[in-house]
């Protein structure tokens, strides 16, 4: 659920940032493909960090800082149009979108049953798919209701609060299976 509900933000927003990007500040496809460049670059160049704080930390903990810094990109990318400023935006986007990528993966293979893993990735896939039919066209309506800067904050809100359900499971549900598991373990000692 709380994956649903962060990729529902993320989704969100997927096409204000092309519209951002051409029509506020009239990147032109060469400007475009750096900021993917940017984006790409730091998601190589992150893969190896998120897994081993994901090792350390627990895949919770660290989706839960990807989640907050995914957070910010929304807001971030609003706050100017000069096309450089927004190449760095995209270069700490690629961060935080290869530990979501990493993690979120990760954590439904945690959370799977082994024996019924197929079939939970399965319809994981589809519903995914259907907030990204969804989403992206809710954020235009936003941006058409209420224009760019409220439609992009409405995304990094939905965002930041799947990043705190993130932070739930780990204060809430990990730790009371942990003292379960651990209580178990006393009693059958």
């Amino acid at each position: 659920m709380c994956a649903l509900l962060f990729n529902f933000g993320w989704q969100m927003a997927w096409p204000l940032f092309n519209i951002y990007q051409i029509n506020d500040a009239h990147a032109t496809a060469f400007w475009i493909s750096l900021f993917t460049v940017a984006n790409q670059v730091s998601q190589i160049a992150s893969y190896k960090w998120w897994g081993r704080y994901a090792d350390k930390k627990g895949n919770s903990v660290m989706l839960f800082v990807a989640a907050l810094g995914m957070s910010t990109l929304p807001l971030l990318t609003i706050l100017s149009t000069n096309l450089v400023y927004l190449t760095l935006v995209n270069l700490w986007s690629g961060i935080f979108v290869a530990g979501i990528s990493m993690l979120l993966f990760n954590q439904l293979l945690k959370v799977s049953p082994e024996n019924e893993r197929t079939s939970y990735l399965a319809s994981y896939n589809v519903v995914i798919a259907g907030i990204g039919f969804i989403a992206p066209q809710l954020g235009v309506l936003f941006l058409e209701l209420y224009g760019m800067n409220i439609a992009m904050s409405i995304s990094s809100a939905f965002r930041f609060i799947g990043g705190l359900a993130f932070l739930v499971v780990v204060l809430y549900v990990e730790r009371k299976l942990k003292s379960n598991s651990t209580n178990g373990k006393a009693e059958a000692v």
